[in-house]
């Protein structure tokens, strides 16, 4: 419908609701008069008079309004097309703003996900290698006969359950994450809360002291308990290293390359380029040393099957720009004891393998490449 339509429309309805509003007025005025004749011929009868003869019928005199004269019907018309577009107006700004607040609050939810997304991308693997190394300590640790020096050398034993699942919630719970990231990590998840009674049990009689009251006649079977849950769990964690981690290590060297095609090889890029680089550099040495065969750590095999990756990651190190070279001279006395044959630190792949020595986690969420850009916020709708 046109402007023009729309005009003639409004004209039509002034006009017809100018005629309504006058018979209606024409109609009022012939009901009080019939009102006020009836009311006179009762008072006449109760005073037993005979009421005066009723008029003849004449034509109603009452005063008529005179009927809107063309001027007026179209400034009406043009007053309610004015109402109208304003109300349109209205209208077509809300909409407009709705829009608006639809667009800014998908880019603020779509950044959060991405934020939490990083997060748990950078901490998962640093996770399930901290998994690994706990285990191996537990059964290097792990004494054949029971005593108090035994229960020191031991450690906590409540660290057998990982204790940084945020990130491995995350991941389960993303839809942009493959099908098979997904569900490795639900069930690293269930492994994990599976394990963690019978854990629970060890960790509490030692560390409360019980085994003072029985001189250890628990600990065997409480320390048996604990393997079937164990094997369980090395069994998921096969599949999150075979099936889950490959994927989202992908994913982190495709968002270094998108990254580098619009900011170069910034400290964002160098970071993230080192940090999948010492990853490999963790795996290979736990894989050398036997953890992932679910062997006590032997440091010697690491050490002799990391000395020449070391050396190339540090070399690489070195073209980084100063800001992320003062970084890497934290790893200057772990890639020393690689690098040579003297008396290395018994917990040397521990070390390397660290979280808190992490050149990814420089990176942080914030600051993570390829956010998505959020608009700027819209005006309220009461405004």
């Amino acid at each position: 419908m046109t402007y023009r339509d729309d005009h003639e429309a409004a004209l039509a309805r002034a006009a017809a609701l100018a005629t309504e509003v006058e018979r209606l007025e024409q109609e009022r005025d012939e009901l009080a008069a019939a009102k006020a004749t009836a009311e006179a011929e009762r008072d006449a009868a109760r005073a037993g008079r005979l009421a005066p003869p009723r008029p003849r019928a004449e034509p109603t005199t009452t005063r008529r309004r005179p009927r809107p004269r063309p001027r007026t019907i179209v400034l009406a018309a043009v007053g309610v097309a004015g109402l109208a577009v304003l109300i349109a107006a209205g209208v077509s700004r809300t909409r407009a703003i709705d829009r608006a607040w639809a667009t800014y609050e998908a880019a603020v939810d779509a950044r959060t996900a991405a934020r939490a997304r990083w997060s748990a991308m950078v901490a998962t693997e640093p996770c399930a290698r901290d998994v690994d190394l706990e285990l191996g300590m537990y059964r290097a640790r792990l004494p054949a006969t029971w005593s108090p020096e035994a229960v020191s050398a031991l450690g906590d034993v409540a660290r057998l359950v990982d204790r940084c699942r945020d990130g491995t919630k995350t991941l389960a719970a993303d839809p942009l994450m493959p099908a098979p990231v997904r569900d490795a990590m639900a069930a690293w998840l269930a492994a994990e809360d599976a394990l963690a009674p019978a854990v629970t049990a060890l960790a509490t009689y030692l560390r409360a002291g019980d085994w003072k009251e029985d001189a250890f006649a628990r600990a065997p079977a409480l320390v048996a308990a604990l393997e079937a849950p164990l094997a369980a769990r090395a069994a998921v964690l096969d599949r999150v290293h075979a099936e889950a981690l490959p994927p989202v290590r992908a994913y982190l060297a495709e968002l270094a390359r998108a990254h580098a095609e619009r900011a170069g090889h910034d400290l964002t890029w160098w970071r993230i380029e080192l940090g999948l680089e010492l990853w490999s550099l963790a795996r290979t040495a736990t894989a050398a040393g036997g953890l992932r065969a679910g062997r006590p750590l032997d440091t010697e095999a690491a050490v002799r099957a990391l000395r020449q990756p070391m050396a190339a990651w540090r070399a690489h190190g070195a073209e980084a720009p100063i800001e992320v070279r003062r970084e890497l001279r934290a790893f200057d006395w772990i890639a020393d004891a690689f690098a040579t044959d003297g008396p290395r630190p018994p917990d040397l792949v521990w070390q390397l393998c660290h979280g808190q020595l992490d050149v990814l986690r420089r990176v942080s969420a914030d600051d993570s490449p390829m956010l998505p850009v959020v608009p700027p916020r819209p005006p309220d709708r009461d405004d």
